[in-house]
C-alpha cells in the first residue's frame, strides 16, 4: 500500500514530446512515511516510472509502449473500424490514474495517426483502481468462462495452482 500511495502522490507523466532523461535534473519531492520519517525521491522515481509504460526500454525492456500496443491492436482489427476504435480507447488500471495519463495517450496516438485523427481517450469506471476486477467480474459472467464440454479451460483454480504451482501460468499463455 506505501508504494502505491507514493506512485500515486509523487510520480509524474511527462507531456508528450517533453521526456528526457537528463543526468543534471535535481528536482526531487518529499514522501512521508507512516512513521512520519520523509523520503526525498527523485527523478528516476518522479519520472522513470510511470514513463515505462511509454518507453519500456528505460526499464531495459525491449517491448513495445502502452500507445504502440494500442495501435497494433487497432491495426489487427477491421479497417472499417479504425476510426470508431481510435475515437473509443479504453484504458484501465492503477497507472491510468497517473496525472496527465489520458492527455500523454492522446498526444501519442495522434503522433502514431496523424493530428487530425479523432481520439478519445477514457477510463473503463472511472475508478481506474476498480478495472481488474471489474474486467474479471465481466469475464467470470461469460458462459464460455464456465468451461463447457470439449473446450479449453479459461482459468486456474487455487487447488491446481497449489498443485502444479506457478507453472501452470505456462499452459494458459500457450492456449490463448
Amino acid at each position: 500500500m506505501i508504494l502505491s500511495d507514493m506512485k500515486e502522490k509523487v510520480c509524474d507523466l511527462a507531456n508528450y514530446g517533453e521526456y528526457a532523461a537528463d543526468p543534471t535534473f535535481s528536482a526531487t519531492k518529499e514522501y512521508m512515511l507512516p512513521d512520519n520519517s520523509k523520503v526525498a525521491l527523485g527523478l528516476t522515481a518522479m519520472q522513470h516510472v510511470p514513463e515505462i509504460m511509454f518507453t519500456p526500454m528505460i526499464a531495459g525492456k525491449d517491448t513495445l509502449g502502452i500507445h504502440h500496443l494500442a495501435k497494433k491492436a487497432i491495426d489487427a482489427c477491421d479497417m472499417d473500424t479504425r476510426g470508431e476504435l481510435l475515437k473509443n480507447i479504453v484504458a484501465g488500471g492503477g497507472n491510468t490514474m497517473f496525472a496527465n495519463f489520458k492527455p500523454r495517450m492522446t498526444a501519442e496516438m495522434k503522433g502514431i495517426f496523424g493530428s487530425d485523427a479523432e481520439i478519445n481517450v477514457e477510463s473503463l469506471t472511472g475508478n481506474s483502481m476498480n478495472d481488474a476486477w471489474l474486467g474479471a467480474k465481466i469475464l467470470a459472467s461469460v458462459p464460455k468462462f464456465s468451461n463447457p464440454e470439449g473446450e479449453a479451460k479459461m482459468w486456474i483454480s487455487k487447488a491446481e495452482y497449489d498443485e502444479i504451482g506457478p507453472s501452470c501460468m505456462s499452459r494458459m499463455s500457450q492456449s490463448g
